[in-house]
């Protein structure tokens, strides 16, 4: 690592800007650093590179030589099988079973639950009223995950769902996550005593559900991971389908609507984008093959996800070390592909401050400069469900309802592993 330079900010410091405002940080560190650069946080030392030649060598590199970064502090949530957690043989494997549900023909069997959750969700608002986008849009996709993915429609089962995750991501603090010296109990009372209690509760459910859905198979995920075998034959663990089902609820259901609030902000701050898309989306009509097709809408969705990525970077652990154009990163350190680097690196984005969707329609970027779900063979396992979702998310909400924008622009702020806006972007 001789030609890297160091972050000369302390560990403490380094990860409150990490944890608080990673897009300035990133961007002040490229400006001061370069692309490529050794920080120092409380959770360990991480080679982090927005460098595009970097980024291809991080996700081209043989799988086998990585190990999910700091997992003891996400094990709490995740638990110890999520996909998250693993590596590996044991990842591959896990991957495999995973891709199937939240890919190809699938995907068109979903469109009907995400529709009818965004409907249900407009039928109760009346002109002027006021909302918050991420917040509409958090009862959306939750709804949507847990018709598609549990296989729950009962309403009473529903908002007892939506009230224990509202617990337990509302106890879930970004300092749980991010560290294991915050993880202890205090008589009961403390933070992670709190996210214990509200983690238990939505375990409840869950394990209630497998069991239900064992005795009553359907179509949702849920029954596909049960009747799902690994390649020695074996079906998955209770335990590993929790796992999985907790990770699809925060990866899929929390990321979405994130991203649905920050598509909303970006088109109703841009006249010219909005008449656009609404007209395309009504040429479209209800066909689900030419919405999914529909090129403005693909190109607002992919700069929405280009000016605020979920996640700002994509961490890993070497097992073994990796040659990066400055030097060898040796096994034991951490490693990351910053997106917040990448996708505001004006080389590569022109006016990268700028919301323009018509950029995806000039040009195709390649995976390692734009990977709003990171890359290589730990890319987003449901990477093709989250943009199917927003696709038909925002068609519905926009063809036949009209927003305006109220309140200030929001900032991106840390909600607890994801970058969120902060006032949850408020409309009328």
């Amino acid at each position: 690592m001789q030609k890297i330079p160091r972050h000369r900010t302390g560990r403490v410091r380094t990860t409150a800007a990490v944890l608080r405002r990673p897009y300035e940080f990133y961007s002040e560190t490229r400006a001061s650093y370069g692309r490529t650069v050794l920080i120092k946080a409380l959770n360990g030392d991480v080679v982090v590179s927005g460098d595009p030649e970097n980024v291809r060598r991080i996700f081209a590199a043989d799988p086998m030589i990585y190990a999910p970064f700091a997992e003891q502090t996400t094990k709490g949530l995740l638990g110890s099988y999520s996909i998250f957690q693993l590596s590996g043989p044991a990842h591959r494997n896990e991957r495999g079973i995973l891709m199937p549900p939240l890919h190809g023909d699938r995907m068109r069997a979903y469109t009907d639950a995400i529709v009818a959750a965004t409907e249900r969700q407009a039928r109760e608002w009346k002109s002027g009223d006021e909302i918050v986008a991420i917040d509409a849009a958090l009862r959306i996709t939750m709804e949507v995950i847990l018709e598609v993915v549990f296989g729950v429609q009962k309403s009473a089962r529903i908002e007892a769902y939506c009230s224990a995750i509202e617990a337990l991501t509302k106890s879930a603090n970004p300092v749980l996550l991010f560290s294991k010296i915050a993880q202890v109990k205090l008589a009961g009372l403390g933070p992670w005593d709190r996210f214990l209690k509200a983690r238990d509760g939505v375990d409840t459910l869950i394990y209630e559900d497998i069991e239900r859905r064992r005795a009553d198979p359907g179509e949702d995920i849920l029954s596909l991971l049960i009747a799902a075998r690994y390649p020695d034959g074996c079906a998955m663990a209770d335990e590993a389908i929790r796992d999985e089902l907790v990770t699809l609820l925060f990866a899929g259901h929390e990321t979405t609507s994130i991203a649905t609030s920050w598509a909303m902000h970006w088109l109703h701050s841009d006249a010219d984008c909005l008449a656009r898309l609404r007209e395309e989306l009504r040429g479209t009509g209800d066909d689900a093959t030419a919405i999914s097709k529909a090129p403005w809408l693909d190109a607002c969705i992919k700069e929405t996800l280009r000016l605020n990525p979920i996640l700002p970077d994509v961490l890993r652990t070497l097992v073994e070390p990796i040659e990066l154009a400055e030097g060898t990163v040796p096994a034991g350190k951490g490693i990351a592909a910053a997106q917040a680097m990448t996708h505001y690196d004006p080389e590569i984005f022109e006016d990268p401050e700028r919301f323009n969707p018509e950029r995806f329609l000039e040009r195709k970027f390649r995976p390692w400069e734009y990977y709003p779900f990171g890359g290589g063979a730990r890319r987003c396992a449901g990477a093709a469900l989250a943009t199917w979702e927003l696709k038909f998310v925002l068609a519905t909400l926009l063809r036949d309802n009209a927003f305006e924008a109220i309140g200030e622009p929001p900032k991106a702020a840390r909600r607890n592993a994801t970058m969120g806006p902060d006032n949850g972007v408020p409309m009328r």
